[in-house]
């Protein structure tokens, strides 16, 4: 690259980004992740727009482990969806554009097994709370709605959900069976499968689980996959 070209990217680009573009292109610099797992690094290569419309519930923090971060950086707004009261002030406080609120497969109350504010593994699914047999800080009782009612009363007129994000610590199931899919098909569905933790479990018996089934049913592929997170994209 020689002096010219660099002048023109300054020119094309400004200085700050066209100084970010050489040194990306000439060191190499590994691609930086929000996520656990690197998750929005990969939906980034399936939602390349500069803006665009997410829902992710399982939000748990606007900067920590956050799959939308990267996209809320570059222009994009959503739905942050998150039971944890004290997750849901920072959202307020950090997510201007966004819309902050709780979710579940069933309007009314239910059962919010805490383990701390900055816990992780935070559930409302009874069974995981029993089969953990971990203390728990506090039980909750949380107001929730349906991912659909939720949906139609925030989502806007005409917008096109560009990608959905699940991670509820053993709730996906029941969400993805309750969702309107002829009225509500995200683009890409992202999914945590807590059944696939073991390292070293065949992936390819996925395709038998419920959670293959309905997406596939309802018109998805699997694109993609990290340690236990799966994204699906919806074939047009």
């Amino acid at each position: 690259m020689n002096v010219k070209h660099v002048l023109n990217k300054v020119k094309k680009y400004g200085f700050k980004k066209s100084i970010k573009i050489i040194m990306e292109r000439f060191f190499f610099f590994p691609k930086k992740y929000y996520s656990e797992l690197g998750e929005d690094v990969i939906l980034e290569h399936y939602c390349p727009e500069k803006r665009g419309f997410y829902v992710d519930i399982g939000a748990y923090h606007p900067k920590r482990i956050s799959v939308t971060r990267m996209f809320y950086e570059k222009g994009w707004y959503g739905i942050n969806i998150e039971p944890n009261p004290d997750s849901i002030k920072v959202f307020n406080k950090m997510r201007k554009r966004d819309i902050n609120l709780g979710v579940s497969d069933e309007i009314g109350e239910l059962d919010y097994y805490f383990y701390g504010k900055n816990a992780t593994g935070n559930t409302f699914d009874s069974e995981r709370y029993k089969r953990l047999n971990r203390k728990v800080e506090k039980i909750i009782k949380i107001k929730v709605d349906t991912l659909n009612n939720i949906l139609d009363k925030y989502l806007p007129k005409g917008m096109i959900i560009d990608f959905l994000t699940i991670d509820v610590e053993g709730y996906e199931l029941k969400i993805l069976q309750s969702l309107n899919y002829e009225k509500y098909s995200p683009k890409h569905i992202l999914v945590e499968d807590l059944n696939y933790w073991n390292k070293n479990r065949n992936f390819m018996e996925f395709i038998d689980s419920k959670l293959y089934n309905i997406l596939n049913s309802k018109g998805y592929i699997v694109v993609a996959k990290t340690w236990y997170t799966i994204l699906f994209k919806r074939i047009e």
